[in-house]
């Protein structure tokens, strides 16, 4: 997008511009203290902050800081991976915590590194795990005219999701057969 002819130039310095401020900001530990030993919130904040950053580092492969930007999401997302998901799928959060943010920012960023040739997460199964376990917690409900709900649990209500949509991307290409626990869920 940033380098399409489509949109005028002023346009996409523009854009550029933005982007590169909001990698910035996103990778500043006044911003962000990720690494200081400050509590950051319960387990689901520091990866909302912290992965932001593949959302606009991600867009800037020819920025002078990309290289470090990039490196910084592949080991902060390989670190909470390997300590808030077992490979099997259970998450540290309950169900609709660990699905309203780790998971959408981990997904969205283990695309942006497969997609940019940093890192592939997926052989490593925690995101097919995941989905797998939030898979056997649902059940079709009439309330929803048969959609699969997440049950509520702790603080949490009854969620019907609109994760497996977004979550095929991740797996189609290297498991159709499993994507379809998707599609069985949409």
């Amino acid at each position: 997008m940033c380098s399409s002819d489509l949109l005028p130039l002023d346009l996409r310095r523009e854009l550029r511009r933005r982007l590169a401020l909001y990698a910035y900001v996103h990778s500043d530990p006044d911003y962000n203290p990720r690494g200081s030993g400050a509590h950051l919130g319960n387990n689901n904040m520091p990866i909302n902050r912290t992965l932001a950053l593949s959302y606009f580092a991600g867009l800037l492969p020819d920025h002078p800081m990309y290289g470090y930007w990039m490196q910084c999401i592949r080991d902060f997302a390989k670190y909470k991976y390997a300590t808030e998901m077992a490979v099997d799928g259970p998450n540290i959060e309950c169900p609709s915590y660990a699905m309203y943010s780790p998971f959408r920012t981990l997904n969205i960023t283990q695309n942006v590194l497969r997609n940019r040739g940093i890192h592939d997460f997926g052989p490593e199964g925690y995101h097919a795990g995941f989905l797998r376990w939030v898979s056997h917690l649902t059940m079709p409900d009439p309330r929803t005219k048969g959609r699969r709900i997440i049950p509520g649990m702790g603080n949490s209500s009854n969620l019907v999701e609109n994760v497996w949509g977004f979550s095929m991307a991740a797996e189609v290409d290297r498991d159709p057969k499993f994507a379809e626990i998707g599609r069985a869920h949409v």
